[in-house]
């Protein structure tokens, strides 16, 4: 099982990170900061909604909220890291 959730894991990574990577280069760096934005924003809204809905323990939803969106932001950041290497 954790084998699949790491394989998962990385495979989000390179999706977003290929995303902010084309985001940046077609429409620079300040637009594509929308990436790690959203996934920080998508972690918030993860973590409010389990703890007003069903009482979960804050912390158990905030450690899945970081696993969910952990990858998203590695990913994201990447991807901007590559795109202004590859513009020097």
């Amino acid at each position: 099982m954790t084998g699949i959730l790491l394989a998962v894991a990385v495979a989000n990574a390179l999706v977003v990170g290929l995303v902010a990577w084309a985001i940046s280069r077609r429409y620079g760096p300040a637009r594509a900061m929308v990436v790690p934005v959203l996934a920080l924003l998508a972690a918030v809204f993860m973590v409010w909604r389990s703890i007003s809905v069903s009482g979960h323990d804050p912390l158990d939803v905030l450690a899945s909220a970081l696993l969910i969106a952990g990858p998203w932001l590695l990913g994201a950041f990447l991807g901007l890291a590559v795109a202004r290497w590859q513009r020097r």
